[in-house]
């Protein structure tokens, strides 16, 4: 969906998963609903697959995703019988999702009000330690919603690191679960 942005300059090729209203007691993302059916449709039409990668909001969605198709709930509240579990995710520069009514997806371990119990979903979450758009404890607590969670941290800001040490953890990461085909 579009940028939220008033400016249809500053608005021009920006896409976003959702836009926020954090105007109200109850934070909500406006468009998360059509974004996840959007998501089940491809993971319907276009799959099976084996992991999703996300980074910023995509990382929010790409972990709320997990979360939901583990749950055997894509979109919320629609069954996912049809829809096979994820082998892994990487997460790069997320948080959990604000939106109050995303809260039972996650486990209280990750947020307060969580009722799922710990995704096993393999995860590989990647954050800066420099990071002034998500800071590294908000990362951290993505994390705490998956029950064995790897994490890599470097020395950088927002953005998908790719030096060697990155490079070697995502590596390793997949080598782990996802087995190479036998030649």
């Amino acid at each position: 969906m579009p940028s939220n942005d008033s400016d249809p300059k500053k608005n021009e090729g920006r896409r976003a998963w959702w836009n926020f209203d954090d105007t109200t007691a109850m934070f909500k993302y406006i468009g998360a609903d059509e974004s996840l059916e959007y998501l089940a449709q491809v993971f319907r039409d276009q799959g099976p697959f084996d992991g999703i990668f996300g980074f910023s909001q995509g990382s929010i969605a790409a972990g709320l995703v997990t979360l939901l198709v583990a749950q055997g709930q894509m979109p919320p509240l629609a069954p996912a019988a049809d829809i096979p579990p994820l082998k892994f995710a990487i997460l790069v520069g997320g948080h959990p999702s604000r939106a109050h009514a995303h809260r039972i997806y996650y486990p209280s371990a990750c947020l307060d009000g969580g009722r799922a119990p710990p995704c096993t979903t393999p995860t590989l979450h990647m954050w800066g330690h420099r990071d002034d758009v998500v800071p590294a404890a908000r990362s951290a607590q993505l994390a705490r919603a998956f029950a064995n969670p790897v994490v890599f941290t470097h020395d950088g800001a927002h953005y998908v690191p790719q030096d060697a040490a990155a490079i070697e953890a995502v590596t390793r990461f997949l080598d782990a679960v996802v087995p190479r085909a036998r030649m």
